[in-house]
């Protein structure tokens, strides 16, 4: 199965930041307190520097205090600082180019909360969101009607959480969509990411929404994760495996293993056709491997998966 993953088109995604607060300051912690925050902030005179920026991705964090999402590295957010920034906000614009019509998943995740407006562009109507396929916040998270809209092309999570993944299915023709999207801050930690593609299931880590002119991803079924403790050829011994992110975004483990050896990284979802993911150089008696699911699109959001690790001849 082929699915399209959709560009955001020239300049790229326009990011609005606010400066940074303070706790209890005059803007609530809230959609429509980040709102207020940013706007504050781009009527400064002189604005600050970066206040307006523009980025190839949304993919930030707070590099004193952040956490990394399911896409690392991520950036610092516009108006980093060198200290642990909070009560802060920023607020992203960008043109997503369709060419294949269909229904398409599209959703944010972040820490805390925020939302996701598409209006149609060029004659086309604004979408109507069908429903959300996944969310972390389900009590909060709700479709509705964005600013100058008179359909639901809205999805808002107004919350604060360390996670407000949530992902809406929508029909799209083929044609040009502005995507309004914001990200508000609290206190801890901080991140945000926007992805999208061609739907293909609810829990499936969809890549960024990136500029350029797209891509397409060959999705095929599978099965599951290989348990810690099994072995591959040659009594290479995994052990220490552990998942991140939800839906999981990426694997990590460790491996005994020689010096000045290299080893690569397999996967497979028929124990049958394996792929090689990576090569890893020995880091001595024992080496630690990692692998990020979004850069394969063969093993991306397959329901299982199995791993191995062979020495690289």
């Amino acid at each position: 199965v082929l699915a399209a993953i959709p560009g955001i088109a020239e300049p790229g995604w326009k990011v609005e930041s606010s400066v940074p607060g303070t706790p209890n300051d005059a803007y609530a912690f809230s959609i429509a307190g980040a709102e207020l925050r940013i706007d504050a902030t781009l009527a400064m005179n002189p604005q600050p520097a970066n206040a307006v920026s523009y980025w190839d991705t949304l993919n930030f964090t707070d590099p004193e205090a952040g956490t990394e999402g399911n896409f690392s590295p991520s950036s610092p957010w516009p108006l980093n600082t060198p200290q642990d920034d909070d009560n802060y906000a920023m607020r992203a614009t960008g043109i997503l180019n369709i060419t294949v019509p269909g229904v398409y998943h599209l959703g944010f995740q972040g820490d805390d909360g925020g939302y996701m407006y598409i209006y149609g562009q060029g004659g086309l109507a604004d979408p109507v969101i069908s429903s959300i396929v996944y969310t972390n916040v389900p009590a909060v998270a709700a479709i509705g009607m964005a600013p100058n809209s008179t359909v639901n092309n809205a999805i808002r999570a107004d919350v604060g959480t360390g996670n407000s993944r949530t992902v809406v299915s929508v029909p799209l023709q083929v044609g040009q969509y502005k995507i309004q999207t914001l990200m508000f801050e609290g206190g801890g930690g901080s991140f945000w990411e926007v992805f999208g593609g061609q739907a293909i299931s609810p829990g499936y880590n969809y890549p960024l929404l990136a500029k350029g002119a797209g891509s397409t991803l060959s999705v095929t079924g599978g099965i599951p994760l290989v348990a810690e403790g099994s072995t591959v050829p040659d009594e290479i011994r995994i052990s220490g495996f552990t998942v991140t992110g939800s839906p999981v975004g990426s694997v990590s483990f460790s491996i005994n293993s020689k010096p000045g050896e290299s080893y690569v990284i397999q996967a497979s979802t028929d124990l049958v056709n394996w792929v090689d993911l990576k090569t890893v150089p020995s880091g001595g008696t024992t080496t630690n491997m990692s692998v990020t699911l979004a850069d394969h699109p063969q093993i991306n959001g397959q329901p299982k998966v199995f791993f191995r690790v062979a020495d690289r001849p």
